[in-house]
């Protein structure tokens, strides 16, 4: 799981609280084994439910699925899934991101990471027409970690990995995956 450390502290301190987001709507995605035989509109719905499933067994404080398409997530003209992430980090000041690593193999989880990192930079807003932007007044988190889920060839080149075990907890700390 890519925020394990989050989910456990939610899950085991009252004083703190776990918030997903996921960004695209599956689609698209490769499909092996149980998957193998679904449309995109039934491996949309399987994701679905098991993000839903995921935040109820783990006493999630939110679970936001902001439905992207991966092209949109790819795309330069990325503004709104920009604009979504800045409104849920405004909206629960995270204090720890947890988002996908750069050197991530899979370049939508890549476009995901630099969309959040973008979101975090004071100037980096290039949102602009129908979208929402405002001035920042939220304090930046403490902490904001690309993480890849522990699998063999994840990351690209692999030696660059650093371990973050589940027994990782900041005390006192919100947390948030994006």
């Amino acid at each position: 799981m890519l925020a394990i450390p989050g989910i456990l502290a939610g899950y085991e301190y009252s004083d703190q609280a776990f918030t997903g987001v996921t960004v695209t709507d599956g689609r698209g995605a490769p499909r092996s084994g149980d998957y193998a035989d679904l449309s995109d509109e039934e491996l949309w719905h399987v994701r679905l439910e098991e993000q839903r499933h995921a935040a109820v067994i783990g006493h999630y404080h939110a679970q936001f699925q902001l439905n992207y398409s991966s092209a949109q997530v790819k795309s330069p003209q990325r503004e709104a899934v920009i604009a979504d992430l800045m409104i849920i980090i405004q909206a629960c000041q995270p204090q720890i991101i947890y988002t996908h690593n750069l050197a991530d193999k899979h370049d939508t989880h890549v476009a995901v990471g630099l969309s959040v990192i973008e979101a975090l930079t004071p100037d980096g807003r290039r949102c602009s027409g129908d979208h929402t932007v405002w001035q920042r007044t939220l304090a930046r988190p403490r902490l904001a970690a690309g993480c890849s889920e522990s699998r063999p060839g994840r990351l690209q080149p692999p030696q660059i990995a650093i371990s973050l075990t589940s027994g990782f907890h900041l005390p006192n700390r919100r947390r948030q995956t994006l």
